[in-house]
């Protein structure tokens, strides 16, 4: 592989102009596109911003009451539930963090423009760096990247947390990039197992195999074209080993909470057939969402609930396909010995077989058959997926980086220079063309959250959970708002008939037994009107089962629950040993990053004497 392109140093200023005036042009093509449904000319935005916007503002809450010490409950939701076990919480992500200082509109807004930066600049300096493409190339796979449906059609509904998914090309980047030197190798490898960690952190967590494994697939091609084996392996254990550390405390917490919580009732949707998923698949990789659901739907059985058009969004162009496979096939016939050649070793062999496995597992998740469901169902993780859907992000990076390849090898000739302006420009026009009815049709109402958020930032309310109940009024000069769902937190008010996910999509396992509309100070059979989160993650250690409430003889605990502050509680000695891991690793990853930094300081003032 010819890495001559990894250690030019300075980049012409023709070249660099190019990249951004293509970044920028983009950019604004694509934030016209979105920014009309964040929010809607009816003022309304996504059906899951009514989970994602209550979350902030009480993860807002808690960082203004007690910093950036962790959550680890919230009185918040569904009588009391735990906070950092969460799978789903967000409160150490950028998200969260952008919160503090801007409105969750304006969080979103900024998530969505550094999503799409990431995925972008994440696609070109892993084609320029790993793969030593043209740059016309680069910016090819970095603009199919960024005009890619997944993400942004995720984000305009409510799911802000798969901003995560931007990272994969940086995180295959920093494991396959040549380095000279092994400590940069070391660090590189450790920034990786940061943003592994990071999704953890994020609520990226249902995906977090999903986002390996397509970190895996660009690896192999990078490996069949002549990357070193040895050296991914290496940083990939370190990175592994180092996210894992990082993320420990989060990961056993939630693994504890998801015990008393499996989701292996949901059934697994699929295709019946062979053709059938060729049309689901084909359908969602390059038709618009709308398109591909309407194509879809008919051909998928074992639905408990239909999949609405968003859970379809994962196109490129539908030009693309043609050009992959007659690019593909032209280029195979006139390259026929050479492929043939570069097979017959052993290792090139296991790579090609492991990249065949690696693509047919998604496909083989979206597969129905009653004996099939039933070796998925066997299967721990997999059996918990509600929608395997979800897997076909596997796809996108690779399809990204196949496209670019097949482009590089015409880019020596006049039709190189044709071939990447029409991909970027039929992508553009595709994205910019799709029809969104159902995104425009989102009924969520922003302005209660808003409001709270303002009032929070200039210290004009205090908050506390005093009620249990199922609605409430938003009461401030000149405005009466009724309240719903979970945003009656902004109230005082703890919804009971919440809604959070790990008790099901519709609270199949949450539990109001014992609870009544009214104070929490209500006392009933020794118990306060308050559910002991406690009980959800550490039930043996606390001396009380899942969904238990709060005992008389707890008062004091329940009063600082529901002001927001921690309270004391047993945790296992094996969530201390987690909790201890993660802050060494977060201390040792720190000093390997100042070392490096103050490293590279030094260095070239070294030889300049």
């Amino acid at each position: 592989m010819n890495n001559a392109v990894f250690f030019q140093k300075y980049p012409s200023r023709y070249s660099t102009a190019l990249c951004w005036a293509l970044f920028l042009g983009l950019m604004v093509v694509y934030l016209s596109v979105y920014l009309a449904f964040l929010p809607l000319s009816s003022g309304a935005i996504g059906h899951d911003f009514a989970y994602l916007f209550p979350a902030w503002l009480d993860g807002e809450i808690w960082f203004r009451k007690n910093g950036l010490a962790i959550p680890w409950f919230t009185p918040s939701f569904c009588a009391g539930q735990p906070f950092f076990p969460d799978p789903q919480s967000t409160f150490y992500s950028i998200p969260q963090f952008l919160v503090f200082i801007l409105s969750p509109l304006d969080t979103v807004i900024a998530t969505l423009v550094m999503s799409a930066s990431l995925l972008f600049w994440g696609g070109y300096l892993l084609m320029r760096y790993v793969f030593g493409s043209h740059r016309n190339t680069a910016l090819l796979v970095g603009a199919l990247l960024m005009l890619n449906g997944f993400l942004p059609h995720r984000i305009i509904v409510g799911h802000v947390t798969y901003h995560g998914f931007a990272f994969i090309p940086w995180i295959a980047l920093l494991l396959l990039v040549p380095l000279r030197s092994r400590w940069n190798a070391f660090v590189a490898s450790i920034i990786a197992g940061a943003l592994l960690a990071y999704w953890v952190h994020s609520g990226f967590g249902t995906l977090v195999f999903a986002g390996g494994l397509a970190v895996g697939l660009v690896a192999i091609i990078a490996m069949l074209r002549g990357a070193s084996v040895a050296n991914f392996l290496q940083r990939s254990v370190i990175a592994a080993l180092f996210g894992a550390a990082l993320a420990a405390s989060k990961i056993w917490a939630g693994l504890a909470f998801l015990s008393q919580f499996p989701r292996s009732f949901y059934s697994l949707p699929g295709a019946a057939g062979i053709w059938e998923e060729l049309t689901v698949v084909l359908s969602a990789l390059f038709l618009p969402s709308q398109t591909a659901y309407h194509l879809g739907m008919p051909h998928m059985r074992n639905l408990q609930w239909e999949l609405a058009p968003h859970e379809w969004a994962y196109n490129f162009s539908s030009l693309l396909i043609v050009f992959l496979s007659v690019g593909g096939l032209y280029l195979l016939s006139k390259q026929w010995r050479a492929c043939r050649d570069a097979l017959s070793t052993s290792r090139n062999l296991c790579l090609l077989l492991l990249l065949i496995l690696g693509v047919m597992l998604p496909l083989a998740l979206n597969y129905w058959s009653p004996a099939w469901n039933e070796v998925l169902k066997a299967i721990p993780i997999i059996n918990n997926t509600s929608t395997p859907l979800r897997w076909m992000i596997v796809l996108i990076p690779l399809i990204a980086v196949l496209a670019g390849l097949i482009q590089d090898q015409f880019q020596e000739r006049r039709s190189g220079v044709v071939i990447f302006l029409f991909l970027v420009g039929v992508s553009t026009w595709q994205m910019q063309q799709e029809s969104r009815e159902y995104y425009a049709s989102q009924s969520y109402s922003m302005v209660p959250v808003m409001v709270a958020d303002q009032y929070l930032k200039h210290d004009l309310i205090q908050p506390q959970i005093t009620n249990l109940g199922v609605s409430a009024n938003l009461q401030i000069p000149g405005l009466n708002i009724p309240l719903s769902l979970n945003d009656t937190l902004i109230a005082g008010v703890s919804q009971l008939a919440c809604y959070n996910p790990i008790f099901g999509y519709k609270l199949e396992k949450f539990s109001a037994q014992g609870l009544s509309i009214g104070p929490v100070s209500h006392r009933a059979d020794g118990k306060l009107n308050l559910k002991n989160p406690a009980c959800y993650v550490y039930p043996n250690e606390n001396q009380c089962q899942a969904g238990d409430q709060f005992t008389l003889e707890q008062e004091a605990q329940a009063q600082q629950f529901v002001r927001y502050q921690n309270f004391d509680f047993a945790m296992p000695p094996s969530q201390k040993t987690a909790n201890a891991v993660s802050i060494v690793a977060l201390g040792l990853g720190l000093l390997s990053l100042v070392a490096w930094l103050l490293i590279r300081w030094f260095k070239p003032r070294r030889f300049a004497k």
